[in-house]
């Protein structure tokens, strides 16, 4: 063989050679072995965005490689510098489930942190919202209630979060 080739294989790579003089003698096989360390690159999605307060949110970690492999390892979730998790990758991904998440903005992060072959990459930062979740139940104080009767309508305002509810209702 007289061209070159590739080898785009992370990991550990054979490749065996032999060569034959202008007089035709055949020289034995040899063989070299060499590693490729393939860079990789992580993205964090989220299952629901934004969240109820106090529902399961699951974030997703996928690691791909630049060349062909299947990384493995560990991805360690974060949400700013607070470490949520850390889970093992399959088949190129792993998950982190909570329901641990305070009202607000969170910022959330999936490291990659590399593995034989595999270089350590982080995702971009996906910014997760928890939000209160607001349930309102209008009642009435006759029903049925006859012509030119008062009627009094009540709302009630129940809610994920702590607290006391404010703002107003308008009744249409």
């Amino acid at each position: 063989y007289s061209a070159p080739f590739t080898v785009s294989s992370a990991g550990v790579n054979k490749v065996q050679f032999s060569s034959t003089d202008v007089a035709g003698n055949v020289e034995s096989t040899e063989s070299v072995s060499f590693s490729i360390t393939s860079t990789t690159t992580t993205s964090v999605s989220s299952s629901l965005n934004p969240a109820p307060s106090g529902k399961t949110v699951t974030f997703t970690a996928l690691v791909t490689p630049k060349f062909s492999g299947t990384p493995t390892g560990t991805v360690t979730f974060k949400d700013g510098a607070t470490v949520l998790g850390t889970k093992t990758l399959s088949g190129g991904k792993a998950t982190f489930s909570t329901s641990a998440l305070a009202l607000g903005s969170h910022n959330i992060t999936a490291i990659y942190d590399g593995a034989t072959y595999f270089t350590t990459s982080i995702s971009s930062t996906l910014a997760e919202k928890i939000a209160n979740t607001t349930t309102t139940k209008v009642t009435s104080s006759k029903n049925p209630s006859m012509f030119g009767q008062s009627v009094m309508f009540t709302a009630t305002v129940t809610h994920t979060g702590t607290g006391t509810p404010t703002g107003t209702v308008t009744f249409k």
